[in-house]
């Protein structure tokens, strides 16, 4: 039944889909209205899945810490060069304090065993999942003490910049694997997919300089994810608070004062 719910939502919203005629969108436009509202869908849709799941409360501002690592990357891209070494030493101390930061956040699981719409199977898997996050986790911490130390001893390794920002998307991805497992039964595979096709589209879309360019091109598959993800919660006669509710309304507002800005 879901499948073909989903699959005639799919086709509906296809056949309204947006084409490049349909835009009208300047940089200016784009800096002013468009893109706080992207940063602010994101914050509430971490919002929402806390909402639902008042158990993992104490990992919600994990989510902010990944969106400060992400942008201390890129710096670092810039950065770590022979005539700014202070400068790229500086940012990755930021970053091993930030890591240090989600570590003290994550020493311990939350308990499940009352959790409502959750198994036995689903706690093994959660707790196999939050240990296969601290192992990542610890990883990157290594790693980036290891480029600290290049850089302080003047050991040039600008090539491990990319495989440090390689293994904080996996370690950001294990943290949500893990914060998804942890989650109601009823909602894990529409909040899977709104974190793969909005939240991580909408974090690289927001640090990119060609961010009105990369909004463009995927404004029907965020379009989509958005309409399934308020329809699934809200008409399919699921008990949610009102405070869920509320907080998808504002989701779906915010898209819609995007989409007046953008669309001619």
């Amino acid at each position: 039944m879901k499948f073909i719910f989903c699959f005639y939502l799919l086709v509906s919203q296809l056949a309204f889909s947006y084409t490049a005629g349909d835009i009208n969108l300047n940089g200016s436009e784009y800096q002013r209205y468009v893109r706080p509202q992207l940063i602010n869908i994101n914050q509430d849709f971490v919002t929402l899945v806390i909402q639902l799941n008042p158990e993992l409360k104490e990992s919600k501002s994990i989510f902010n810490y990944f969106k400060n690592l992400n942008e201390i990357t890129e710096q670092l891209k810039d950065k770590c060069s022979h005539e700014q070494n202070d400068i790229c030493i500086s940012k990755i101390k930021q970053a091993i304090q930030i890591v240090g930061s989600i570590s003290r956040l994550s020493l311990n699981s939350p308990t499940l065993t009352n959790k409502e719409n959750f198994t036995a199977d689903n706690l093994i898997e959660s707790f196999q999942d939050f240990y296969k996050y601290k192992s990542k986790l610890n990883d990157l911490n290594l790693t980036l003490e290891n480029y600290l130390f290049f850089e302080q001893a003047k050991i040039h390794k600008l090539k491990n910049i990319n495989d440090i920002s390689t293994l904080i998307y996996e370690v950001e991805n294990n943290f949500y694997v893990y914060i998804n497992s942890s989650s109601d039964n009823r909602f894990k595979d529409e909040f899977l997919s709104f974190w793969n096709d909005v939240y991580r589209p909408l974090n690289y879309i927001i640090s990119t300089e060609l961010s009105k360019e990369a909004f463009v091109r995927r404004i029907n598959d965020l379009n989509l994810r958005i309409n399934i993800l308020n329809v699934t919660l809200t008409k399919r006669h699921h008990n949610i608070s009102k405070q869920a509710i509320t907080i998808l309304g504002t989701i779906h507002n915010r898209w819609n004062n995007v989409l007046k800005v953008t669309l001619r």
